[in-house]
């Protein structure tokens, strides 16, 4: 009797040992399981963080386009780019576009024989060479450009030895052309770039390269020009090209 008493206490014993080692490994079981959801948590926080400071850097680095930034759109077909020049070649000038319109940075700017090109200052025509290292530029380009680096794309007019930035000359369309009520010889031209100039008898009015001789009563809406104007809109000087 005594000897099944033993027995059955070392049965409970044994059942006891193992509900409790059972317990043990559950409950380690829980706390792996648990390590392991907090370990996948972090390092998704981790990596949705890397993804998110990886955006940021790209939206920080992306180009500027035509609608940000301080450039001006002077036209339907064309806007305006500037900016200090770094090398010129035969056929081509590059600068570091600095008008926060297009593609900042270094951009290069293609021209012809026939693409205008003026002193800033005199208005006189001038050949590209005469654009140095380190002077400013202003250019009008299309806003087609390659994807290349740096972007190339093709200029329609430039003003060079740019020494007064707030005197530069406008390269624009004329959008329409009214007379004054009070003045014959004062000509209000608005242009496309949303300015109204005032062309009166003291601007001379200019054809580009050819010997015609233009006067107010040629300027019409559609046809481009260079102007030379001051802060209030008085043009002294107007290149009209024929179309």
């Amino acid at each position: 009797m005594k000897k099944k008493s033993l027995y059955i206490a070392g049965i409970c014993a044994a059942l006891s040992v193992g509900a409790l080692g059972c317990a043990s490994s559950a409950k380690a079981g829980d706390e792996e399981n648990k390590t392991a959801v907090e370990d996948t948590k972090a390092a998704g926080e981790t990596t949705a963080a890397e993804t998110s400071e990886s955006n940021t850097v790209i939206e920080k680095n992306a180009p500027s386009g035509p609608a940000s930034g301080t450039g001006k759109k002077v036209s339907s077909e064309f806007i305006c780019v500037y900016g200090p020049v770094s090398e010129v070649t035969s056929d081509s000038v590059t600068i570091d576009n600095q008008s926060g319109i297009s593609s900042a940075g270094e951009m290069v700017i293609t021209f012809s024989p026939e693409t205008p090109i003026f002193d800033a200052e005199t208005g006189n025509p001038v050949d590209m060479t005469e654009a140095e290292t380190g002077t400013v530029v202003y250019a009008y380009i299309g806003e087609a450009m390659t994807m290349s680096e740096p972007p190339i794309t093709n200029g329609q007019l430039f003003f060079v030895h740019v020494t007064d930035v707030s005197a530069v000359p406008v390269y624009t369309e004329i959008e329409s052309v009214k007379k004054s009520a009070e003045n014959d010889d004062t000509v209000y031209v608005k242009a496309e770039d949303g300015v109204t100039y005032t062309i009166s008898a003291e601007t001379h009015i200019l054809p580009y390269l050819t010997r015609n001789i233009v006067t107010a009563d040629d300027l019409e809406a559609g046809k481009k020009c260079a102007i030379w104007a001051d802060a209030e809109g008085k043009v002294s000087r107007l290149v009209l090209f024929q179309q």
